[in-house]
């Protein structure tokens, strides 16, 4: 699962998606769940809007305060719960597609037997767009709140992200054969696929929702400062 991005900067989100945006957008810092970060997604008019959300897609079923929603739903399983569970299927019933604009994201490196946090970004140097999902969730004080999730796909046929993640054990704790692994990946859309996740139908939506070329990556181990804990479950990253 995707747990830490960073967005793009003010001015590559404008040039990359909103040529035509009057005022500038805020600036956000690096991402990690429960923090909001930009989404963009098919607006009222529909024209394509830019949306300030939290990552973590909270349900329509959730009545107490924002806070006491636990459930991790940053990342959306595509091939079992985007369509069929009670917390994403509302959204993508609705249409409510979004796109997630990223200049880079980390995954977890386990070859060494260690967790080395790799860094993923396009070849070419340009943002991304990720595929995602959005809901507009009203709590109980009646104060709404954009929030959103990143799909992801099975990613054990893929030669780079198959690579990522901690290796599943049996029961033997030894780690179980790559057909069982299940290891993931978010979905990344190329420019026309952006304009049918955000416009098309739910089965041309379907269509586009599959792995990015492993040689459209730049990818490598993380260089950063001091060491990173992820604010949700306290461990390295």
């Amino acid at each position: 699962m995707c747990n830490r991005y960073r967005p793009p900067s003010r001015d590559d989100i404008l040039q990359r998606w909103l040529p035509e945006m009057k005022s500038p957008p805020p600036a956000w810092s690096e991402m990690f769940p429960r923090g909001h970060g930009p989404f963009m997604r098919r607006g009222a008019d529909g024209n394509v809007e830019l949306v300030e959300g939290r990552w973590g897609l909270v349900p329509a079923y959730h009545f107490a305060p924002i806070e006491e929603f636990k459930l991790s739903t940053w990342n959306a399983r595509w091939e079992n719960k985007v369509r069929r569970s009670p917390t994403f299927a509302p959204s993508w019933r609705a249409g409510h597609r979004c796109v997630i604009p990223v200049e880079w994201f980390v995954e977890p490196n386990w070859e060494s037997g260690k967790h080395v946090p790799w860094k993923f970004a396009a070849a070419d140097g340009r943002p991304i767009g990720l595929a995602g999902l959005w809901n507009r969730w009203r709590g109980p004080d009646g104060v709404w709140v954009e929030t959103y999730t990143l799909i992801t796909i099975n990613a054990d046929s893929h030669e780079l992200m198959k690579r990522m993640h901690r290796p599943a054990l049996g029961p033997d704790k030894m780690p179980l054969p790559p057909e069982l692994q299940d290891k993931r990946m978010v979905v990344v859309l190329d420019d026309d696929a952006q304009q049918v996740w955000l416009h098309g139908t739910p089965a041309e939506a379907e269509t586009v929702v599959k792995q990015w070329p492993a040689e459209n990556f730049s990818s490598g181990p993380l260089i950063e400062g001091p060491t990173a804990l992820d604010p949700v479950t306290g461990e390295l990253f």
